[in-house]
């Protein structure tokens, strides 16, 4: 069974220009893919059991976080995007693969600072919510 090290792995955002991305070094990372359909009730009168259809799929509400740099790029598109309240382009590279992206779109619900203790380095908390298709490339 081969086991891939999450150490490596890019996080990018696409930045205003189209094309161009910028990474930024998150801590980590949940929720890729992570949502589910919805299940339709198709029963009918006629029916003699309970009768399901799959919905449309729901690739999950991912929720990153990293160390907060002001000057960071990455991070302040995401923080743009989130106040614009603008849809926004994001990929992950997987390192031991060597080229396995995964791209998305997403909206970035929030922007949570943290870590706000003695001995602590001030941390900032994306969730997002994704909207569309996960492209595998």
């Amino acid at each position: 069974m081969a086991v891939l090290n999450s150490e490596g792995t890019t996080f990018e955002v696409e930045s205003a220009v189209s094309g161009v991305w910028n990474a930024i070094c998150i801590r980590d990372l949940t929720g890729i893919g992570g949502g589910q359909a919805t299940v339709k009730d198709r029963t009918t009168l006629c029916s003699s059991a309970k009768e399901k259809g799959m919905g449309l799929p729901d690739e999950g509400s991912p929720v990153l976080s990293a160390f907060y740099d002001p000057a960071g790029v990455g991070i302040q598109r995401m923080i743009t995007l989130r106040a614009a309240q603008e849809l926004g382009a994001f990929r992950v590279v997987l390192t031991d693969t060597g080229s396995e992206t995964r791209t998305f779109s997403a909206y970035v619900l929030s922007a949570e600072l943290g870590g706000f203790t003695p001995d602590s380095d001030v941390t900032i908390n994306f969730a997002m919510e994704i909207s569309g298709l996960i492209t595998i490339a």
